[in-house]
């Protein structure tokens, strides 16, 4: 996406420093997560070497309508994305080839690895496995769905965690 110079310094703002995203998701918690708990349905975690066609998948299995996943229109806030979807004025723009020119096109209503984010911000931390469910349950609110939907290429290290908490 093209960003203007406020949207690159909310994004560098929001995404640059790990208090502020673990704030942004503890207020997402506070106001948005229930008591339901996301039950072990049939989760998809799509991981594979890059350029290797996940993004593909990830966009055929999206289109099934069944699964909830973060997507480019959920950015900078991908850790509170029911708070910011509420202001968000973003309006889907026409698709545009991504810069890898693969022939795969993109727009704000696109599926996207940004749970990455997550990671980079909470997995070293004791309560990393508890506070991915919640993460997992307050995308899954927002999209009204129960099934969740992630690719991600660095989740091949972390395989063994996510199977565990599955």
């Amino acid at each position: 996406m093209n960003y203007n110079f406020f949207q690159k310094k909310l994004h560098n703002l929001c995404l640059g420093s790990k208090s502020i995203k673990k704030s942004l998701f503890e207020i997402e918690k506070l106001i948005f997560h229930n008591s339901i708990k996301i039950k072990n349905e049939k989760h998809i975690f799509i991981t594979s070497l890059p350029r290797s066609g996940t993004s593909a998948l990830l966009e055929f299995i999206y289109s099934s309508n069944e699964f909830g996943s973060l997507l480019y229109k959920d950015m900078p806030f991908v850790l509170s994305p029911n708070l910011f979807s509420k202001f968000s004025s973003k309006k889907n723009i026409i698709k545009k080839e991504r810069m890898h020119k693969d022939g795969m096109f993109y727009n704000l209503n696109t599926p996207e690895a940004f749970d990455e984010v997550f990671f980079l911000t909470f997995e070293n931390e004791l309560d990393w496995e508890n506070n991915f469910l919640k993460y997992i349950e307050l995308i899954l609110i927002k999209n009204k769905k129960q099934k969740y939907l992630s690719k991600n290429n660095y989740n091949f290290k972390r395989l063994h965690k996510i199977k565990k908490i599955f």
